[in-house]
């Protein structure tokens, strides 16, 4: 991927048009437009010690090449997590009043808001939950009143909701296979866009605007 993103780059620099690529495994990107960053990394899970078999037969079911095991998947996990800590940290040393929308694989709320297509009374969290999200809340860098957005997928359920302390949690997933396929998810939206409006009055301001899933 890496390799990709130097050759993709290259032939930018010629022509412009093509725009750059940039690949956010545990990276920073700085909008140059707007007094925005955008964090990436995978983030993988925080699954209980109680989960490990379902986590190895996962990955022994799925991998083509030598399967992970669940301790490669948590050591991944705090990879992401000491990513995030450090970066919302400089950032918010730097600049009180820059933005940060940070980019996800996995999950990283377990909200049933983010879960679930209906209500959580009439929708039950599926119970591989753990494999693909983990409840953030607990790090304290997520509430940090600098972070505008969290984005992700993994689930297969489509979100779009702010949470108590004013962050927006979205999720626009396509799902997998073909567009009639059994796997896609509820709420996909191919026009929805995430709008990023730069500093105004010392503030930034980040919305998606979403036909399907509503305003967030």
């Amino acid at each position: 991927m890496l390799i990709f993103q130097l050759t993709m780059n290259d032939k930018a620099a010629i022509d412009e048009s093509r725009g750059r690529f940039v690949f956010l495994d545990n990276a920073r990107y700085d909008l140059p437009e707007v007094n925005i960053s955008i964090l990436g990394t995978t983030l993988f899970s925080f699954p209980p010690v109680s989960d490990a078999e379902k986590i190895n037969e996962f990955y022994r079911s799925h991998s083509i090449e030598s399967p992970w095991s669940y301790y490669q998947h948590l050591a991944a996990f705090r990879r992401s997590v000491g990513f995030l800590q450090q970066a919302v940290k400089e950032i918010s040393d730097e600049d009180p009043h820059r933005g940060i929308v940070i980019f996800t694989h996995h999950c990283p709320t377990q909200d049933t808001n983010a879960l679930t297509m209906q209500p959580a009374a009439l929708t039950p969290v599926p119970d591989h939950i753990n494999r693909f999200s983990t409840d953030m809340s607990q790090f304290a860098f997520w509430a940090n009143p600098q972070i505008l957005m969290y984005a992700f997928g993994a689930t297969g359920y489509n979100c779009g909701y702010t949470t108590n302390y004013g962050t927006d949690v979205y999720s626009n997933q396509r799902g997998t296979g073909s567009p009639e396929g059994p796997h896609n998810c509820h709420g996909f939206n191919p026009a929805s866009a995430i709008s990023l409006i730069g500093p105004v009055s010392g503030t930034v301001e980040c919305s998606v605007c979403n036909e399907d899933l509503g305003r967030v």
